[in-house]
Order: C-alpha cells, then sequence, then structure tokens
C-alpha cells in the first residue's frame, strides 16, 4: 500500500515466547503497510521478502538458538533481485535493490528462540525516511484513519506520513478503479485537506473496479481471483493475467494498471490467485512448490473455465504475464492447448 517513494512506515512488533511460526504470523500481519512477507524455510530459517527493490531496513533482531533469517529482495514480477538468499547475522542491516549492506553493529531482537520465553521487539521499516510509528499504538493516527475510513467508504486508505508529534498526518486514498489521491490532515484545524492527486486524468477516466471471484478447481480447492471488464462493449476475449514469482507474491486489491490497459483495450482480464501464491497463508503458498508447470496452470485454466461460465466474456481466451507469468504462459499453451488461444 505505501509507495516506495512516499515517506516510509516502521511497525514494531512484540511477542512473547516468540517461535519461528510465531515471527512470520506477526510480520505477515503488517504486509500491506511494509511491503514484506515472510515464511518458514527449511530447517529454522525465516525468509523475508519484499517486492519492487524499495529499500528496507532490519533493526534490533537477535537470532538466536541457530536460526537463520533470510531476506531476498524481488524486482516487480516477483523474480529475486539477488542470485540467493542472504542470511543476517547478529547487526543491522539496510536492503537496497538486491544489496544486503551492514550498517551497525548492534544488537538485533528479532528472535527464532521459542524456548527462552523472552519478548522481543523487531523494527521493520520501508522507504527512504526512518521513522519510528506503531499505528495500533497511535491514537491520533487510528483516529484519523477511522475517520478517513468513514468518509471514503470501499476505498483504500493509506497513512503515507506523519511528523514527530503527530499533528500532521499525510493519508493517500484510493481504489481499484483510482489512481488515488493525497490529503494533509492538521490537527490545528482538526480537519484534512486535498493536496494532489497522483494521476488526475487517470482518474477522471472512471475505470472500472475489479471484482472478486471464487471458484473450486476440480480437486476440491477454493481459490480466489480479480476480474476486470472493459467500461463499454463486449470483450474481445478474456485474458487470464498471470502474476510473478510465484511464491509470495499476489494479485491484491488495488490499482493495477496492467490490468487497467488491457480493459482498456477492450479485454475483460482475470487474474487468478493460484496455488503457490502469496498472500493467503502458507499452507496454499507451499501447496504449489514443485507444481509451477502442472497443478498450477490447471488452476488458472479452471479460473478462466469458471470465469466464462459465469460472466459474458466470449470464447477466446489468452494467457498473459511477466516473469513466472511469462514462463506459465508459455507452459500454458503447451499443456492446455486445447484451451488457450493465445
Amino acid at each position: 500500500m505505501i509507495g516506495k517513494n512516499l515517506v516510509a512506515q516502521s511497525v514494531n512488533v512484540t511477542i512473547a515466547n516468540l517461535s519461528p511460526t510465531n515471527l512470520v504470523d506477526e510480520v505477515n500481519k503488517h504486509t500491506e503497510l511494509t511491503g514484506i512477507t515472510a515464511y518458514l524455510s527449511t530447517g529454522s530459517g525465516i525468509v523475508l521478502e519484499q517486492i519492487d527493490a524499495a529499500d528496507i531496513t532490519l533493526k534490533n533482531m537477535s537470532i538466536a538458538g541457530g536460526a537463520t533469517v533470510l531476506v531476498n529482495q524481488l524486482d516487480q514480477f516477483g523474480e529475486r533481485l539477488l542470485t540467493s538468499s542472504k542470511a543476517l547475522s547478529n547487526t543491522e542491516h539496510l536492503i537496497v535493490g538486491g544489496n544486503v549492506q551492514i550498517k551497525s553493529t548492534e544488537d538485533f531482537s528479532v528472535s527464532c528462540n521459542g524456548a527462552t520465553g523472552n519478548s522481543q521487539n523487531s523494527e521493520f521499516e520501508m522507504g527512504f525516511v526512518s521513522k519510528n510509528f506503531d499505528q495500533t499504538k497511535n491514537t491520533t493516527a487510528s483516529k484519523v484513519m477511522a475517520g478517513f475510513e468513514k468518509g471514503f467508504p470501499g476505498f483504500n486508505i493509506s497513512l503515507t506520513g506523519m511528523d514527530d508529534e503527530s499533528e500532521n498526518l499525510t493519508l493517500h486514498v484510493g481504489s481499484t478503479g483510482l489512481y488515488g489521491e493525497h490529503y494533509v490532515w492538521e490537527k490545528a484545524t482538526g480537519q484534512a485537506r486535498y493536496l494532489f492527486s497522483s494521476q488526475e486524468s487517470v482518474d477522471q477516466l472512471n475505470l472500472n473496479q475489479l471484482q472478486s471471484v471464487k471458484y473450486k478447481t476440480s480437486d476440491g480447492v477454493t481459490l480466489q481471483g480479480w476480474l476486470l471488464m472493459p467500461r463499454s462493449g463486449k470483450p474481445k476475449a478474456l485474458i487470464n493475467h498471470i502474476h510473478g514469482g510465484p511464491h509470495g507474491p499476489y494479485i491484491e486489491y488495488r490499482f493495477n494498471a496492467g490490468m487497467q490497459i488491457l480493459s482498456e483495450m477492450g479485454y475483460a482480464v482475470f487474474a487468478p490467485n493460484f496455488r503457490g501464491s502469496g498472500g493467503y497463508g502458507q499452507n496454499l503458498e507451499r501447496s504449489g512448490y514443485k507444481k509451477w508447470g502442472t497443478r498450477m496452470l490447471d488452476d488458472m485454466r479452471e479460473g478462466a473455465e469458471y470465469v466464462q461460465q459465469n460472466y459474458d466474456v466470449g470464447d477466446k481466451v489468452y494467457t498473459y504475464g511477466g516473469s513466472y507469468g511469462g514462463y506459465s504462459s508459455a507452459q500454458n499453451v503447451v499443456r492446455h492447448n486445447d484451451y488457450y488461444d493465445c
């Protein structure tokens, strides 16, 4: 939700009797704010991943009990920027554009150590500015956010920055059809005022919103994806829009420029969150391991078939994507050559 060119936020997490699983779950609660996704690797390791190569600072971590913390950075298609994961030691790190740099020798306080029972504190920062901020404990920010959510029902509200005294807050309001607007709330007036639109000419188009589509696969797994219909006319075809990664990334409920461009060209666009995708829990993500060219491709096809059966999208189906989405599209027309037209 927070772009890499906006003011950074940080999340402070305190957990007693911290275990690797608890840490992963806690980090993933804040993914929308930090852009960081965590999952367990082999052994006692934890992997932290972040998309789009924005800066990340990891501070105050202690890695105990022989556990390891690995960091991956991914490009916009979900491909790793590093040839291999970087293991972190007991020091502070700055990760920029796929490169891990040691910043200091301070002790860390994220621990994969469930046996000691110690409370641990970890801070994950995204962006260019270091700013201590705990959204759950800041009553001013919470009240302002609640007011915006009431005033903009159905929109995505992001807190993008604030001063040290919490007297001036900047917020972003957007949706899947609205690139978004920026506002500032000032304590002196107790009111918010409009600053600027991210892409005013785009917002004036009144683009369509994403529709949630849930479908059940042939082996009984319920999956979810997003459908975007063209604003006018019958779709030329249905495009099965496959995200990159595949493990970790997923199609979120937010403005997706690529899908909107295809929709404006007259296509219906379906973006399935197939097995292996992030964002829906570890079980779903792991269920795609070693199935890149088999079951995951079947999930994509069955999602598109469900859309064809329930929406007026026509008979032609194309497959499209970048990175893993490009690989799977190439494999789709081989494995399912009886289904895809392109």
